[in-house]
């Protein structure tokens, strides 16, 4: 029913009543109406102004064009004209079409909420891109998994959503009027999501990829709002498989556990709130690659660069051998690229290419700082998922999933003192770095008075905990350190004559440090040579 042609610029466009297939109701630019409109310009046959009306059309985008006389237009409205054979494409009543004709297509793009903000004008430009589908009831439109270019919104009508991800022959949702689907697919080259079947004869109306890019580059804050779509979808995909590079809860099925007998527990804590804020901090540092096959991505013995995560598509990684061989590796959807190179800041591995068009999420090396910057436990498990049993003890602590795992350890062996005092170090360390004023011989102020009175009472309790002589855990440390230590925090009479409480506490955190790095050091040489044989 519709034919496409890409029309140039300042063309003479028969309309009305033609001499070219007349009884077939459409506009065809066959060399037969090429040859009318040559004679139109040239003003031969002029016999032809007569059967002929003429339009000058500038257009920016390919023309779609639908010509019927009025008698074959009331022939379509009234239901009476075939519109062809097939599972979608079939005669039906056409009421739909004669009311969304006889209006303003704004008028029903404007119901849509994705456009609702759109000044009129530019509602206008989109309505003219629209072509129209009809759908007789019980015919599928689009089925999961399938290529699409195009966003479909319905005029009229209702259809059911499903999709195989559920595991239930019921809809996941039921679309009517001023909906739309089909979204991510008009942006990039993504794989449909649900199959789309229709409950009733329906309207629908679509816009072709290309079209509505092009439309996109005049309206960036839609733009904005279809970036952030496509990125919850594709950031989605990625919490079912979980790698230890996002900061959400983990299964421990999913496929990369950082130790042989760790339960994971990462982030497992947050609150629905708190999920949410990490999930749409990662995709605020994200950016969506359509990216054609045969591209590179990333150099063989190049810096680190970009990370890659593959949502759809293959990619193919390659590297040459020192004997000459070259070793080729094909990844696919969930695939993680560069990420090594990233966290161990060591040059490139593989040169990696796409095999076909790929969708992927890519994070810039300033956004992979700022997400390691926003979560240490994050970067921390990289670390232990590259450099396994060469992963620093003090690396491992930093990472959740691993202390629990090490914390479990040293209770088997009895020695769990030493990580608790560890803890109470560093959180002892954490609010005196919170106090501005923490330096030696500088009075504490109003401000700071309530952040040292926090950390003179955990130093109280380091002090009965781990150095008194009745302390419940001795700390296996040299007793020189352990008096340094007593002498120090028994101290406390010239620093609260003068007013120098502050100075007390910020000599002992220096203290503090010192034996805390004694501690790990033992950790290290002992309970943690043992737990390696995890990792």
């Amino acid at each position: 029913m519709e034919e496409s042609s890409s029309t140039p610029q300042n063309t003479v466009i028969a309309a009305g009543e033609t001499p070219i297939d007349e009884d077939v109701g459409k506009f065809n630019m066959t060399d037969a109406t090429m040859e009318t409109t040559t004679a139109l310009r040239t003003g031969k046959h002029k016999d032809l102004y007569t059967i002929v009306d003429t339009t000058y059309i500038d257009s920016l985008y390919g023309a779609v064009l639908l010509k019927l006389d009025r008698r074959k237009y009331g022939d379509l409205t009234a239901g009476n004209m075939d519109l062809g054979s097939g599972e979608a494409h079939t005669s039906l009543d056409l009421s739909a079409l004669r009311r969304v004709l006889e209006c303003n297509m704004e008028d029903y793009l404007r119901k849509v909420s994705l456009f609702q903000h759109i000044p009129p004008a530019k509602l206008a430009v989109l309505g003219e891109m629209c072509n129209y589908e009809f759908i007789n009831a019980g015919s599928r439109v689009c089925a999961e998994g399938e290529a699409g270019n195009e966003i479909f919104i319905v005029l009229d009508g209702r259809l059911d959503v499903y999709t195989g991800s559920t595991g239930s022959d019921l809809p996941l949702a039921s679309l009517g009027s001023g909906d739309y689907f089909g979204e991510l697919a008009a942006l990039v080259r993504m794989k449909r999501i649900a199959t789309v079947i229709s409950t009733e004869d329906t309207l629908l109306a679509c816009i072709k990829r290309h079209d509505f890019r092009s439309f996109l580059t005049i309206m960036p804050d839609v733009r904005t709002a279809m970036d952030k779509m496509v990125k919850e979808h594709l950031i989605y995909k990625f919490t079912k498989i979980a790698h230890p590079f996002f900061p959400w809860p983990r299964s421990p099925s999913s496929g990369f556990p950082l130790l042989k007998t760790s339960s994971i527990l990462s982030a497992s804590s947050l609150s629905p709130a708190e999920l949410k804020e990490r999930r749409a901090a990662f995709y605020n540092l994200c950016e969506v690659e359509d990216v054609d096959a045969d591209r590179i991505l990333l150099y063989e013995h190049d810096n680190p660069g970009d990370i890659y995560f593959v949502s759809e598509g293959q990619v193919r990684l390659v590297r040459q051998e020192d004997d000459g061989r070259s070793t080729d590796v094909v990844l696919g959807a969930g695939s993680i690229l560069g990420a090594r190179a990233a966290v161990l800041h060591v040059p490139q591995l593989y040169t990696i290419v796409t095999d076909q068009v790929c969708i992927m999420l890519k994070l810039s090396p300033t956004a992979i700082l700022q997400h390691f910057a926003d979560h240490p436990e994050i970067k921390a498990g990289l670390e232990i998922l590259f450099k396994r049993r060469g992963t620093p003890l003090a690396t491992l602590l930093q990472n959740p999933e691993a202390y629990e795992a090490f914390a479990i350890h040293l209770r088997e062996e009895f020695t769990a003192e030493h990580l608790a005092f560890y803890d109470d170090a560093l959180a002892f360390q954490t609010l005196m770095k919170a106090c501005p004023k923490a330096e030696l011989g500088v009075k504490s102020d109003d401000n700071c008075g309530k952040t040292a009175s926090v950390a003179s009472a955990k130093l109280d309790h380091i002090q009965m905990t781990y150095f008194a002589l009745d302390a419940p855990f001795q700390l296996n440390i040299s007793d020189l350190q352990r008096q340094r230590f007593l002498r120090a925090f028994e101290d406390k009479s010239i620093y609260a004559n003068s007013g120098l409480e502050l100075e007390r506490l910020a000599r002992l955190a220096i203290l503090l440090e010192e034996i805390k790095c004694e501690v790990l050091a033992l950790l290290e040489r002992d309970n943690y040579s043992r737990f390696k044989v995890n990792i």
